[in-house]
């Protein structure tokens, strides 16, 4: 990485630790950089190992969250890999249409199939979140 990267990711890091909740543009005013360029800072930072939440509040260290910012993340988190699923398995009948040839597809199923998980396993997460919710009393009115 580039020096002015690193820098800016400890800049983030730093505000983060200070402010514990904020978000995209405010990161970016604070920084002098684009929203777009936070984005990337917070990828990498994650790319990096560590923790960062978006929450209803903003975008915090995971090592400050909240239960309730935990539930939310991984709400967020399977809703977003169940419209993924819901996305490529309606494509995927028009995508094979095209892949003609035995190798082709051989490798559009290589492709495909680590992105087509088990529904029953996403609803499975998805009733683990909302049982939770429950039993703490997380869930929002």
């Amino acid at each position: 990485m580039r020096p002015k990267t690193i820098e800016m990711i400890k800049k983030v890091e730093n505000l983060l630790t200070e402010n514990e909740y904020l978000w995209g543009d405010v990161l970016a005013d604070k920084c002098h950089l684009s929203v777009s360029s936070i984005y990337r800072i917070i990828r990498l930072m994650r790319l990096n190992g560590t923790g960062i939440h978006i929450t209803t509040k903003g975008y915090c260290l995971s090592e400050f969250s909240t239960v309730r910012d935990d539930v939310h993340f991984l709400r967020r988190l399977n809703g977003r890999r169940t419209s993924d699923l819901i996305a490529i398995s309606a494509a995927a009948r028009s995508i094979k249409k095209r892949w003609k040839s035995v190798e082709d597809k051989r490798t559009l199923g290589l492709i495909l199939s680590p992105l087509l998980p088990d529904g029953k396993l996403l609803e499975a997460g998805l009733e683990a979140i909302e049982a939770f919710e429950d039993k703490k009393g997380l869930k929002e009115v």
